[in-house]
């Protein structure tokens, strides 16, 4: 299938560090006037699509969803690649970790979504969590943690500022 990605939605996803390869490999995609974002479970089966408004508009949602969709991790696909695994806060953070070759999640219900029966996708692995700096990060990474206790909280330097992330 062809991308239809305009390049300046390429660039602004390559200037967040998720490559070319990882673009193509999770099939991101546009729609005239979002990024779809195809969410897959851990057999790489489609679930549905979430979708980030032009990075150049600025009024109305940053993403959606689509009609009957619930929370899920998205990433899941990398844990076969075994290692340490990293929990984010965003779809992008995660595929810059795996553009990196991280093993990486996010939860597609932002920071403060992260259910208990996720926790089976991470026994016997090394987990850290790695929130943006933010107030909903420092939640939201506590709220993993309760949940995954064996995992090790990342905090982001400072000097990124306020909502800064991976």
């Amino acid at each position: 299938m062809e991308k239809r990605l305009p390049p300046r939605i390429q660039q602004w996803l390559n200037e967040r560090g998720v490559t070319d390869a990882i673009i193509e490999a999770h099939g991101l995609d546009w729609n005239g006037k979002e990024i779809v974002i195809p969410v897959r479970d851990e057999n790489n089966n489609h679930l549905f699509n979430k979708y980030r408004r032009d990075p150049e508009v600025s009024e109305g949602p940053k993403y959606r969803y689509e009609a009957g969709s619930k929370s899920a991790l998205f990433g899941l696909p990398s844990l076969a690649n075994g290692g340490p695994v990293v929990i984010c806060e965003g779809e992008f953070d995660a595929l810059s970790l795996i553009s990196k070759g991280f093993s990486a999640v996010s939860s597609t219900g932002g920071s403060g979504t992260f259910d208990q029966d996720w926790q089976e996708h991470f026994l016997n692995k090394e987990v850290f969590i790695c929130y943006d700096y933010d107030k909903p990060g420092f939640k939201g990474a506590y709220n993993v943690q309760s949940i995954i206790p064996w995992a090790k909280i990342i905090w982001l330097p400072s000097r990124i500022g306020e909502h800064g992330d991976i």
